[in-house]
């Protein structure tokens, strides 16, 4: 109460000094008779019908306090929902704003990446097209260069002109391997031009086998690398072998045989004493030798062979059938020649 006389109201429930216990009310068992007769054993119903008036009005401020913070709280989480709103919206603005940008960077990004792209498939397409030509400009270059060192080929054959012969060759075989879809006047000119060359050398080699054979692995170097020997071959049968091979008239045909069988032992021999000599008895060279040596047999037997093929013959047959088989059971294998030294003896087989 104040100074005045006037009871001040009291702000909220905690505040309130009354005769009852204001736990009272929010008891499960409360009961309103038994309140009123509780309570008035300390107070007179006047008493308690003002302190009653007191706690209501307490009770009365409390709730519109209550309901005050809950309005203030309200309106503080309304405003801070619209500030996050216009955040939000704010920040979807600028993410939408950067995605658009961020799209349009792509597609020009992708835009330009395929531009690149293809402008790389051309830049290698022409490469491509580049290499070829240039490997076909080259080629034809080792072509000419080839033709004008055969042009100047000496009339004896010397180390000088031979590796400028092999450096050519292998010019001319390499740009034509590296070469693609070469125009077919180019491959007939490259094909007339190997031919010359087999022609020239195959000479050589008879001329080299008349003297030391010095000249013999430089030459069969390059008559391999082409591809050429079977022609060599052929001219040295006929050059330096069959012509030892001609038998004298008179004689018979197994004497003729045993002479020749000899003089291809001979050869080899001489032949391969002449490559230790100087160092080049490589099985290369002994086994191309010893296929002109086999090959000239074989074409002996061929014209030959024939003219004891009748029954009358029998014992010259087989004393030539013995003579072929102590040859080839003397004579040196090289993978390159088995088959030959099988082809001879097929020839006495096919009239067993």
């Amino acid at each position: 109460m104040s100074a005045d006389g006037i009871v001040a109201s009291p702000r909220t429930t905690s505040d309130v000094q009354v005769s009852f216990n204001k736990t009272y009310f929010t008891r499960p068992d409360y009961d309103l008779e038994r309140f009123l007769r509780l309570t008035r054993r300390h107070v007179t119903l006047e008493q308690l019908h003002a302190d009653l008036k007191i706690y209501l009005k307490a009770i009365q401020n409390s709730l519109t306090e209550l309901i005050n913070n809950d309005h203030a709280e309200f309106v503080n989480i309304s405003s801070n929902l619209v500030h996050l709103k216009d955040s939000i919206d704010a920040v979807k603005s600028g993410i939408n704003a950067s995605f658009a940008e961020l799209s349009s960077s792509t597609a020009a990004v992708q835009k330009t990446a395929h531009f690149v792209e293809r402008k790389i498939k051309e830049l290698t397409e022409n490469r491509k097209e580049q290499c070829k030509i240039r490997n076909r400009i080259s080629l034809v270059l080792a072509l000419k260069a080839l033709m004008e060192t055969l042009a100047k080929r000496p009339a004896e054959i010397n180390h000088r002109w031979l590796d400028s012969l092999t450096c050519r060759v292998v010019s001319l075989e390499m740009w034509y391997q590296r070469s693609e879809n070469v125009d077919i006047r180019l491959a007939e000119a490259r094909e007339r031009c190997l031919m010359r060359l087999e022609a020239y050398l195959s000479q050589f080699i008879v001329e080299d086998l008349k003297n030391e054979a010095s000249y013999l692995p430089a030459i069969l170097s390059i008559l391999l690398l082409i591809g050429k020997t079977d022609g060599p071959t052929e001219i040295i049968g006929k050059s330096a072998v069959s012509p030892a091979m001609v038998a004298k008239s008179g004689r018979s045909l197994d004497q003729r045989l045993e002479k020749a069988l000899q003089m291809l032992i001979d050869l080899q021999a001489r032949w391969t004493t002449m490559l230790e000599k100087n160092g080049a008895h490589s099985e290369k060279v002994l086994s191309f030798l010893d296929q002109c040596l086999l090959t000239s047999l074989s074409d002996f037997l061929d014209k030959n062979i024939t003219v004891v093929s009748a029954p009358s013959d029998k014992l010259i047959f087989h004393h030539c059938f013995c003579l072929v088989v102590e040859f080839i059971r003397r004579f040196r294998r090289f993978p390159a020649t088995v088959a030959l030294l099988r082809r001879i003896m097929d020839k006495f087989n096919h009239f067993v």
